[in-house]
């Protein structure tokens, strides 16, 4: 039954949740997932256009500054994936009085995400090079380093170990999380036996990488901005491999959700806010989201903020960014979040919400297949860009869950038999 494509078909497009589910975290992924498939969209094979400059003319209008900022699509998933560690860590340690059962705490996270990320590994790696042709199809694959670097995405170490021979380029962003999560009993156990000095404890982690990051920033005079802008200047190397993909620069929006997630567990989700200070907050929160996403709009036209205040920006936004995230999730929780919680916990995005991670999996290998399977450059607009995205984004829900119902709803089901989760 753990293999029946019925039963686990039925289970993915349910659109019931569970007691105590955080309705609004699952419009949250699937924007955010959606959020990522753009922003791949529109920098995919820059390099071979017939009209190369189509990118530069592109960000010097500030409302593409919400793609060029596009990057904080990841932080988002990291905020939300510490939110829900520290929430359900926090309900487990309560339901068994302060006692965890460790093994299975790292178990099901390392099964919940490595067989389907090997499978699509494995099948990207063995068969999809011969699935194509054309002139700029490569018959070494989409990942040639793979075939002696895949055992550093088993391990989760790709993202600080042989990482300019990264296989499965965007699988960066699973190390990062697979590292955290082996870090945040750290930050989990304090939270809950010892409330002020597990704040303090996260305080001091998140000034630390605040410190590292500012210090990393400065040390390699990195900008505040998207890869766009690498392709004009000589910065992407180093923004990407000593900034971007290490887990001490991109911790932040992480301890901040694993906070949020401790707040939720300990209001459980009563707490009310006078309508006039709730409408300030939200009113504060939009305007500092807005200022994080657009206020680069500067040093993307060349007008160069300096070295220190880059350093401070590519230091705190993510962390600001994820605690915008975290104020809608705990504001719809808590009954304070109006038609924002009404929109995000909307039934249509509990099943997109399932299929995610799966979508993060395997839409760059959709994208890739496409554009390498074309018979000429193409000739870049924004309709013609948006046309990409929009048919990238729904081939790979299309392709994530025929993934989910062959690998992931399995893989899940065989560990609830073998383990019997949930049962005494």
């Amino acid at each position: 039954m753990t293999f029946s494509v019925y039963t686990n078909g039925r289970k993915l497009m349910s659109t019931k949740q569970a007691g105590g589910a955080l309705g609004a975290i699952n419009g949250i992924r699937f924007l955010s997932i959606s959020w990522v498939v753009l922003g791949h969209s529109f920098s995919s094979d820059m390099n071979n256009l017939q009209n190369p400059t189509f990118m530069a003319d592109f960000i010097s209008n500030w409302t593409s500054m919400v793609l060029v900022n596009g990057l904080l699509s990841v932080d988002s998933f990291f905020t939300l994936s510490g939110l829900l560690v520290s929430y359900l860590f926090m309900r487990e340690m309560k339901r068994e009085k302060g006692r965890i059962n460790w093994f299975m705490f790292y178990f099901h996270r390392f099964w919940r995400l490595t067989p389907a990320y090997m499978l699509v590994l494995f099948l990207d790696m063995s068969l999809l090079r011969y699935l194509g042709d054309g002139p700029f199809w490569s018959k070494e694959g989409l990942e040639p380093n793979c075939r002696e670097n895949w055992w550093t995405n088993l391990l989760y170490i790709n993202n600080v170990y042989k990482k300019r021979k990264m296989c499965f380029g965007w699988s960066w962003y699973l190390a990062n999380d697979m590292q955290f999560y082996v870090v945040s009993p750290l930050l989990l156990v304090p939270l809950y036996f010892w409330k002020k000095i597990g704040l303090f404890v996260s305080f001091l982690a998140l000034l630390g990488i605040w410190i590292v990051t500012g210090i990393i920033s400065g040390h390699y005079e990195l900008l505040p901005t998207f890869e766009y802008l690498f392709f004009f200047r000589a910065q992407q190397d180093k923004y990407f491999y000593e900034y971007y993909i290490v887990p001490w620069c991109r911790m932040g929006p992480y301890i901040v959700g694993i906070v949020t997630g401790y707040i939720i567990y300990k209001t459980d989700g009563k707490f009310k806010i006078p309508k006039g200070i709730n409408m300030l907050v939200w009113t504060a929160i939009a305007l500092t989201a807005l200022l994080v996403v657009y206020g680069i709009n500067g040093p993307v036209e060349g007008d160069d903020w300096g070295n220190g205040v880059n350093a401070l920006y590519n230091a705190v936004h993510r962390s600001v960014w994820g605690m915008c995230v975290c104020w809608v999730i705990f504001a719809c929780v808590t009954g304070n979040g109006g038609i924002v919680n009404d929109f995000l916990s909307w039934k249509l995005f509990v099943p997109l919400g399932k299929l995610s991670y799966c979508i993060y999996l395997t839409h760059l290998l959709v994208l890739e297949y496409y554009l390498l399977s074309m018979r000429q450059s193409m000739y870049a607009t924004t309709l013609e860009l948006t046309f990409l995205f929009l048919g990238t984004l729904m081939l790979s829900i299309l392709v994530s869950i025929v993934a989910s119902l062959a690998f992931e709803a399995p893989m899940m089901a065989l560990e609830k038999v073998v383990f019997r989760r949930g049962k005494k």
